[in-house]
Order: C-alpha cells, then sequence, then structure tokens
C-alpha cells in the first residue's frame, strides 16, 4: 500500500510509513501524550446501554469518554445528533496511548465477546454500523470440526493509528465480557488492554491465490484484558495458547469476515499465516502502519473542507453561468471509437502535491462555463487528493444542505467506482471493466479515456455508476454501498449517509445472503441534477 501512503502525505510534511522510508519510521513516538491537550477526554465510569448478553459489569473498569472534537465542525460538513450536540467518531476521538514498557493500549471495541452481531466501522462518518447476524458456520478450509457461531474474543480497533495496509489497526481481545465496558455502537468508548503478541492475517480477493504475492498481509495485534483473573498474568502468545483453544481462535479468525460465494460453492478469503511475540508486533504496528499526529489532523481537515468548499463553488457559478447562458457548450465536438485506447500506453499518472491548508486552488474566478471543463479541471489536480479526504473526512451533511450533499455523493460513486477498476466509455456511454494487466497496470489510462467526452456523456455517467455498484454487491463482488441507515435488530439507528467499501465476502448465511435483494441502498428517487439543459434517457 506505498501509493496510499504517498497520497496521505500530500497533506502532511512528513514522509509516508512505508518499508521504504526508514528514516522516518524511526521517528514514529512510542508515547504521544505530549501532543495533545489528554485534559480533553474523561476517565470517569459511565453507564452504557447493555449489549446482547446482559452481565453485571465489575466495578471501576477504567475506560475513557470521548468529547465529540474531529466532527465539530460547521453543520455543511457533519450532521448533529438530536440534541444538536457533534457527534462522536470513533476512530479521531479517542488516543492509543501506546507504551512499550508494559506492552499496553487502548482500543475500542467492534464486536464483543458472544455478541450475535457483527459490527464495522465506517471511517468517513466515524460511525459504528452492524454488518450483518452472526450464525452457525462450518470451517471454510475444513480444519476446524467443530460449529462457528459468536466470537470467543472481543474484536476491535487501536484508535488514531492505521496498519500497514492504511486500515484502522485491528486487535482481538481476550476477556470475560464482566471486565469489558458496556458495549454500546452509538457512544463507544475506549478500554485499556495488554498486547500479547500478533498473528499474520491475508486476504485472497479470488482463491486460490497461487502466487504469494495475490495474498494481502496485514498484522491483527492479540491482546488480553488484564483486568480479568484468567487473563491477569497472561504476556505472551505462549501463556495465551496454554489458556485457550488456539484451533478454535484460528478458525474464527479465518471464517468471521466472510468468504468467497459464488453460488453453492463456497471459497476461502482469509486465512492466518502466523504468529508474532508481544515485542514485535508491538513494534511492527508502531514503525509499519501510520499514527495520526494532532497537528496532521489539524492539517488535513482544514486542506479537505478547503477542497470541499472550493469543489462547490465552482459547481454554484457554473449553475449560474449556464442560467444566464454564458456556456461555451460545443454540442459538434467530435467523438471516436479511438477511446478504445492502446493497452500499452495505458499509464495513468496523477499529480501529487503537497498541501498545508493554505494551497490556492485552481479554477477561473468568474467560474467555468461547461461542465466539462469544471469536470476535467477537478478530475486532473484534485481527484486524487479528494479521494484520500474523503476516506478520513466528512464531506457534507444531507441535513445542512441536501444539494451540495448529493452532488457530493454522486462524485464520490464515479471516483470509487473507477477505483475498484472500472472506467466510462463516452462513446457507448457505459462503463467498461478496467481490469489490471501483468505489468500492475490498468488496461485503459482514465485521463484518455475522458479526452473526447461531451458535457453531456460525462454527465449521464453519475447515475450510471450507481447502477453498476448496486449491481457489484447483489454480485458479491467487491463495491462500494451507499448507507443511510443502519437499522434492524441489534443496529445503532444511526444516520450514516455514507459510501462504505466492502470485499463482497460474506458469513455462510442464508438470511443475510437473502437481505443484499431486499435492501435499500442509494435512494431510488435520487438523481444526478444535469448541469446543462438536457435529458440524461439513460
Amino acid at each position: 500500500m506505498m501509493t496510499f501512503f504517498l497520497v496521505i502525505a500530500i497533506f502532511f510534511s512528513i514522509s509516508s510509513c512505508s518499508s521504504k522510508s526508514k528514516k522516518k519510521n524511526e521517528e514514529l513516538p512510542l508515547n504521544i501524550t505530549d501532543d495533545v491537550d489528554t485534559s480533553k477526554e474523561s476517565t470517569e465510569n459511565v453507564e452504557k446501554v447493555p449489549e446482547t448478553v446482559t452481565v453485571e459489569r465489575e466495578k471501576g473498569l477504567p475506560i475513557v469518554e470521548a468529547i465529540p472534537q474531529w466532527l465539530n465542525v460547521d453543520r455543511r460538513f457533519s450532521p448533529r445528533d438530536r440534541e444538536g450536540d457533534p457527534l462522536i467518531h470513533a476512530f479521531f476521538d479517542f488516543l492509543p496511548f501506546p507504551e512499550l514498557k508494559d506492552k499496553k493500549i487502548n482500543f475500542v471495541a467492534l464486536t464483543p465477546v458472544k455478541s450475535k452481531f457483527a459490527y464495522s466501522l465506517d471511517l468517513h462518518s466515524g460511525q459504528i454500523y452492524k454488518k450483518f447476524n452472526m450464525c452457525n458456520q462450518k470451517d471454510v478450509w475444513k480444519s476446524y470440526r467443530g460449529s462457528l457461531s459468536s466470537v470467543p474474543y472481543t474484536e476491535g480497533f487501536v484508535p488514531r493509528m492505521l496498519d500497514q495496509l492504511g486500515e484502522p489497526l485491528k486487535i482481538v481481545v481476550f476477556g470475560n465480557l464482566r471486565y469489558l465496558a458496556s458495549f454500546d455502537p452509538k457512544t463507544p468508548v475506549s478500554q485499556r488492554v495488554r498486547v500479547v503478541g500478533g498473528v499474520i492475517e491475508q486476504y485472497c480477493e479470488y482463491y486460490p491465490c497461487a502466487f504469494r504475492n495475490q495474498w494481502q498481509s496485514r498484522l491483527v495485534l492479540v491482546g488480553v484484558n488484564h483486568k480479568d483473573p484468567k487473563f491477569e498474568k497472561i504476556d505472551s502468545l505462549t501463556d495465551l495458547k496454554k489458556t485457550i483453544k488456539w484451533s478454535k481462535f484460528k478458525a474464527y479468525m479465518e471464517n468471521m469476515g466472510g468468504r468467497l460465494i459464488r453460488g453453492k460453492e463456497q471459497k476461502p478469503a482469509y486465512r492466518i499465516s502466523g504468529s508474532i511475540n508481544a515485542n514485535d508486533a508491538f513494534n511492527y504496528a508502531l514503525k509499519k502502519g501510520h499514527h495520526f499526529k494532532f497537528d496532521e489532523l489539524a492539517k488535513l481537515r482544514k486542506g479537505c473542507h478547503k477542497l470541499y468548499d472550493h469543489m462547490w463553488r465552482g459547481a454554484e457559478k457554473l449553475r449560474k453561468n449556464i442560467k444566464h447562458g454564458r456556456s461555451t457548450r460545443n454540442t459538434s465536438k467530435l467523438r471516436s471509437e479511438s477511446l478504445v485506447v492502446d493497452i500499452k500506453k495505458s499509464i495513468f499518472k496523477d499529480k501529487k502535491k503537497s498541501n498545508d491548508g493554505d494551497e490556492k486552488l485552481s479554477g477561473p474566478v468568474e467560474g467555468f462555463t461547461d461542465f466539462e471543463d469544471y469536470f476535467m479541471d477537478f478530475y486532473k489536480n484534485y481527484s486524487k487528493r479528494y479521494l484520500t479526504c474523503h476516506r478520513f473526512v466528512r464531506v457534507s451533511s444531507v441535513r445542512g444542505n441536501i444539494d451540495r450533499h448529493w452532488f457530493f455523493a454522486f462524485m464520490t460513486s464515479f471516483l470509487e467506482l473507477e477505483r475498484i477498476g472500472f472506467t466510462y466509455h463516452c462513446p457507448k456511454r457505459a462503463w467498461l471493466a478496467n481490469p489490471y494487466l501483468a505489468n500492475g497496470k490498468r488496461q485503459f489510462d482514465l485521463i484518455r479515456m475522458k479526452k473526447s467526452c461531451r458535457s453531456e456523456d460525462l454527465e449521464r455517467a453519475f447515475d450510471g455508476s450507481i447502477t453498476i455498484l448496486q449491481g457489484l454487491r447483489k454480485s458479491l463482488m467487491p463495491h462500494y454501498f451507499y448507507k443511510q441507515y443502519d437499522d434492524g435488530i441489534g443496529s445503532t439507528h444511526q444516520r450514516i449517509y455514507s459510501w462504505i467499501y466492502s470485499t463482497g465476502k460474506m458469513p455462510a448465511c442464508k438470511a443475510e445472503l437473502k437481505k443484499l435483494n431486499s435492501e435499500i441502498g442509494f435512494p431510488v428517487d435520487v438523481n444526478w441534477k444535469p448541469f446543462h439543459p438536457y435529458t440524461l434517457d439513460i
């Protein structure tokens, strides 16, 4: 994921945390208590709505409540709760406080031990949502003979820390529910645990992934709740393996993330390829991942908000110019089937720019007069940056400005669909697959594919992107799905309004598979609002 960390570096003056930047890796601190005002976080005990299993909690558990800061911004960027207060961002509003000496770290729980439901984190909105209901499954690897249902550990993540794949650092924690903070996904809390080691989790998109480089590897920390007397003296994987059934743990890790399902055929998607000791796991997590600092986050949010406002102002000026008859749209622009480009020349290289939040963004002061010019200026200069921003910084609130919200929702669907391997072919007015070639590059160059596109062609692509993404979801392919509201038994009942990535891997639960055909994703009554006065009859 070198590319991911290079994009992160757009906003920061530091280098990305890859294996090739050893010097910068050494600069990652083991403790960041001096970087923030810790008085903003409360360590008082709190009472939460119990999880599905009613358990009498141990009194005096040292937990941390967050004071909403990351989403405490203007309402055009982020919605508020029913009382008008900013929402908690589960990833950015907590601190990890890693301590190498005692190998302890703070984590936020996603799926508690013995839970009937699996939860996940939407990094864009910062909200936790229900991913699926647990059900009885058999080991897809056919190594473990028992039945797999609810997990025997608590799964969560370390706040403000990304792993080597650019995902929130995953951690699994052993300990009785009695010694775990009451779980309420609407108001998450963090709790301190001891790291006793780590496992290497590998993911295969389309099994069998015969070559080693087809398996994506990530470190998953393994911890214990040291407040639980059963695990109080355990500080290594060797000790842990004497206390738990390791084969059962391994089976859950390899199955609960989902599996590749094609009709009646089921194939593995995850495997545990090895384990490492506590010190190595702790050091690897800090040096090979990315630890967000306070000043970095401030620059990131400021720069992204400026980009969002720049895009929206440009769109408003464009509509105004077109309305007053100042459009220079050339309806006779030539289009050619030559857009099926030579794959040997299909190399897309995006411009990398540094940004501290004060950069002057491009575009005419009076605004563009044609959507094609507006879109291509954005696409060439800011599309990569926008995708990085959208991943971490909320772009809009449906309640703040509904037109602005859906404008960004469509722009995101277009760009994310390209990122997962599609491109829009203007002459055919259709989205085409854009697979990777043997040399690791996409078949079609994304810029060249747009050179002969008219405004009308480009505007047709947005509604079409929604259709393709919904089809990918029902086909259990890698996709983005739009989550409006987290509803149903065990859900958070929170408004999400965000695009969320899914690998398309599902548990072997018939009820969950049936839900895909009846769920409501992107609103059926919302369509792209064209800039020019023509009908987009797709």
